[in-house]
């Protein structure tokens, strides 16, 4: 089951295969932001938290949620010691073309094409940004959440190598893609993306790009055969989809 908390923020539940005990894995949960739901809030239960820049908007939060569940925090070697710093209660640090592996889930760091930090005076260094494709060991759909990522060649060789099924991507712009370089992105080079959940939009003003606009751009700016085109899911705040629909 996919939520999505608003924002860059989601929340995925599955099961250990074995034992098919429930697990969670949140992606840069920011659960004090001002399109999370009242009723997502508060966790009671995580096991990994993915963060995948030192953007506040992204991984503020993730420290708290560690040390309330003691969910591992996983992120770049920089921004993974920067939330032990912060109180997380395990880390596993490391970088592009590094992979973390568990009972329930393999999850592989891949490029983004973003800034990671603020002024040197005031944040220290947080490692580039990146994004992640999560694998699911009970058979739940691959999911590549992008971060905060404009559109760029990597992405021919993150689609090439994992796989991944179900795109969680920005369409906003100003920080990072809008529908224009999103549409371009699955048409020319995410050939293994079957559904695309746009997300990192409506959070504040500045992010003016629309799954409306993405669907026009699509269609008919970078047109492909319909049947090798990406679906377009839109979620709203809160909204839940078990991912198994999307494939």
């Amino acid at each position: 089951m996919l939520t999505w908390l608003g924002h860059a923020s989601f929340k995925i539940e599955c099961t250990e295969p074995t034992t098919h005990a429930k697990r969670i894995l949140f992606i840069d949960p920011w659960l004090s932001g001002p399109t999370c739901p009242e009723s997502e809030r508060n966790q009671a239960h995580a096991d990994v938290i993915l963060v995948t820049h030192g953007h506040y908007d992204h991984c503020a939060d993730a420290p708290k949620l560690s040390q309330q569940t003691g969910a591992i925090v996983v992120g770049t070697y920089e921004l993974a010691n920067i939330m032990q710093t912060q109180g997380a209660a395990q880390i596993y640090g490391m970088n592009k073309g590094g992979v973390f592996e568990n009972d329930f889930c393999i999850v592989h760091m891949v490029h983004a094409d973003h800034s990671g930090s603020g002024p040197a005076d005031q944040f220290p260094y947080a490692g580039d940004p990146v994004g992640y494709v999560v694998k699911f060991k009970d058979g739940t759909p691959s999911i590549y959440h992008g971060g905060d990522t404009n559109v760029n060649a990597n992405m021919q060789i993150t689609t090439d190598l994992y796989v991944p099924v179900i795109g969680l991507l920005p369409v906003g712009g100003r920080f990072t893609m809008g529908p224009r370089e999103l549409a371009y992105a699955l048409n020319k080079l995410l050939g293994s993306i079957k559904t695309v959940i746009p997300m990192h939009y409506g959070s504040f003003p500045l992010l003016t790009g629309t799954p409306e606009q993405l669907q026009v751009e699509i269609e008919r700016v970078f047109p492909v055969d319909p049947s090798k085109r990406a679906r377009i899911f839109t979620m709203s705040y809160g909204g839940q989809v078990e991912l198994r629909t999307l494939a």
